[in-house]
């Protein structure tokens, strides 16, 4: 953009007694043609609350929030007794699915125990006993085969330490 020149003239203006016009001529920056631009989300927002404050009555609402507030902290100030007996509850059942389950199985869970792994065999054992089932199998023929293998042993041990027999010499008398 090239810079425009413009004139003011002002009123007339009186110099010894003759009459002059005076004309200032200046040279104005270029500006850039403005755009408008939309407005964002917050500031509609903004726009549209206070809009809304100032047509409804907000009394009654503030109030109303007000006092739904100082409720609820009241209310997490105090202990809840619902949700406490809730959680006893709770507590009471477990505690005796862990004795109809330790009277079921002779076992205490108490000490002593890798509870993970315990509770994997329990998962394991009741979603796919067909594999379990299968293993004890292997297990129960590697056992038999190695107990086979163990007797075989011991006999071939009894046979080459077993005494022989006492000799006797011929014609010697005692």
């Amino acid at each position: 953009m090239k810079a425009r020149f413009s004139e003011a003239t002002c009123s007339t203006l009186w110099r010894n007694g003759s009459r002059h016009r005076l004309t200032l001529s200046f040279r104005t920056a270029p500006t850039p043609r403005l755009e408008a631009r939309t407005l964002s989300r917050h500031f509609l927002a903004a726009i549209l609350r206070r809009a809304w404050e100032q047509t409804t009555n907000q009394g009654p609402i503030k109030r109303a929030y007000d006092q739904g507030y100082m409720d609820g902290k009241q209310a997490a100030e105090k202990p809840d007794v619902q949700a406490h007996e809730a959680t006893l509850t709770a507590y009471q059942k477990l505690q005796a699915n862990v004795a109809k389950f330790e009277n079921a199985s002779g076992l205490s869970i108490g000490y002593g125990w890798n509870l993970e792994n315990v509770g994997a065999l329990v998962r394991l054992l009741t979603t796919r006993p067909e594999d379990i089932t299968r293993q004890m199998e292997r297990t129960l023929e590697a056992l038999t085969a190695i107990s086979r293998d163990v007797a075989a042993g011991l006999e071939r041990l009894k046979q080459t330490d077993a005494p022989s027999e006492p000799q006797t010499s011929n014609g010697a008398s005692g």
